[in-house]
């Protein structure tokens, strides 16, 4: 096991190009004050190279800029030894850096292809880019997670329109994904696995007669805002369950072959296998089983199944990722719950002294 805090959060794990051992992360410090800090508060975020059996680690590249929560790039994908490809929260953007001089070879960005009124709040948080990846040398997918879509962007042409998948507020298809794979037509692609966050679900779109057809869904009654999932070479997928804590690998007939508690994961990879879901079959093309929760097990499963049919997901899921891993639905509704009602028993009874006061 490598275990390191020198950064706050870590967003983006991949293999390195060479080596089972050596992994990149994007780290991120939001408490940075060193020299590069010209603002009251700063965040560092960087690409971060490691071997992770004998803890030899090294920067390749890092930018400092006023603070942030998300930072300023959320995930990295290599094009080759020093040219990266950079999805940007902050800028709303995806461009490709090179990372022996710093200088930006090529950049797009939403504004101006999207309405500032979409989204979420221009200026803020408005496209939520957190995933990018390099479907071939001109073409690449990235999720525009506040717009609840998966868009491919040519270098020369922009969005390619027909080849989006998802529309904002249509939930029945996507609802704040995160980790979008791309399946090539090598492995019975053009396909599409994605972590379905919002909707609490792993899901795969198919590409057949020029449009998006679902091919594959998997969730049970413990899954809870997942945010990753790759399809491994023998079919097997493996999702991180954000806010259900947990790990887990699913085979090709629907059933958990091992999982692990684990409070909070974003992102998973097997280290054995080729980067996320490059090397892994679609789902149509060997037959995958889909799962849902039609039958429920008695107790505690049942009680947070219904307390997540009822209770909107984006309220839930902002509860239970500030509650400690323990929280379940029931437990994080009852929290929040209590909380509410303390604050507004504060409120009526300063209200009642000012009353009392005042008479």
């Amino acid at each position: 096991m490598y275990y390191n805090r020198s950064y706050s959060a870590v967003a983006d794990i991949d293999r390195a190009h060479r080596g089972n051992q050596s992994i990149t992360y994007v780290g991120k410090d939001h408490s940075y004050t060193g020299s590069q800090c010209s603002a009251d508060k700063c965040t560092l975020v960087a690409i971060q190279k490691v071997n992770i059996t004998t803890g030899d680690s090294r920067r390749l590249y890092s930018v400092v800029h006023p603070y942030h929560p998300s930072g300023s790039f959320h995930d990295v994908d290599r094009i080759n030894e020093t040219h990266f490809l950079f999805a940007d929260i902050m800028d709303d953007s995806i461009y490709i850096v090179n990372t022996s001089s710093g200088n930006r070879t090529w950049e797009w960005d939403a504004e101006g292809k999207y309405p500032k009124s979409s989204g979420g709040t221009y200026g803020e948080d408005w496209t939520h880019l957190n995933d990018v990846e390099m479907v071939n040398k001109t073409t690449f997918m990235a999720s525009l997670r506040n717009h609840d879509r998966v868009v491919f962007i040519n270098r020369q042409n922009g969005v390619l329109r027909n080849w989006t998948l998802g529309e904002e507020d249509n939930y029945s298809i996507l609802y704040e994904q995160h980790n979008p794979d791309f399946i090539p037509a090598s492995k019975g692609g053009p396909a599409i696995l994605v972590a379905d966050s919002e909707n609490g679900r792993v899901i795969e779109y198919q590409r057949k007669n020029g449009n998006w057809q679902e091919s594959w869904r998997w969730h049970d009654t413990r899954m809870q805002w997942p945010r990753d999932a790759d399809r491994l070479p023998n079919g097997h997928t493996l999702i991180a369950d954000t806010n259900g804590d947990r790990l887990l690998e699913v085979n090709q007939q629907g059933e958990i072959v091992w999982s692990i508690d684990y409070p909070g994961p974003y992102d998973v990879e097997r280290l054995s296998a080729p980067a996320e879901s490059s090397a892994g079959p679609s789902a149509s093309s060997v037959g995958l089983t889909s799962r849902t929760p039609t039958s429920l097990n008695k107790g505690l499963a049942v009680a947070n199944y219904h307390v997540k049919s009822v209770v909107p997901s984006l309220i839930l899921n902002a509860t239970l990722y500030a509650l400690p891993p323990w929280a379940s639905p029931v437990s994080g509704m009852a929290i929040l719950t209590q909380s509410l009602l303390l604050v507004l028993w504060i409120i009526l009874e300063s209200g009642n002294y000012i009353i009392g006061i005042r008479l």
